[in-house]
C-alpha cells in the first residue's frame, strides 16, 4: 500500500510540473512557474499528500477491529 501511495505522490508531483515548467524544467516548479494552477502549485501538492496520508490512516485505521472495553 505505502508503495503505490508514493507512486501516486510521485506521479502527482510530475503532472503539475510538466504543465508548469516543461519535462526540462527544473525539479521545484514551483519557484518560478510559467503557468500556475488556481491554487498555486506547491498548495495543490501539499492538498494532494495530505489527503494522501489520510486515507493511508483511516486505511490501516479500518483494518484493526475494536478492542472490547475492560471493565
Amino acid at each position: 500500500m505505502f508503495l503505490v501511495v508514493i507512486g501516486a505522490l510521485l506521479a502527482f508531483d510530475q503532472n503539475p510540473r510538466r504543465h508548469t515548467v516543461g519535462l526540462d524544467g527544473p525539479i521545484a516548479y514551483w519557484l518560478h512557474p510559467a503557468w500556475s494552477p488556481p491554487l498555486g502549485p506547491l498548495l495543490v501538492l501539499v492538498l494532494f499528500v495530505a489527503a494522501s496520508i489520510g486515507l493511508v490512516v483511516w486505511w490501516l485505521d479500518s483494518g484493526v477491529p475494536d478492542r472490547p472495553e475492560r471493565s
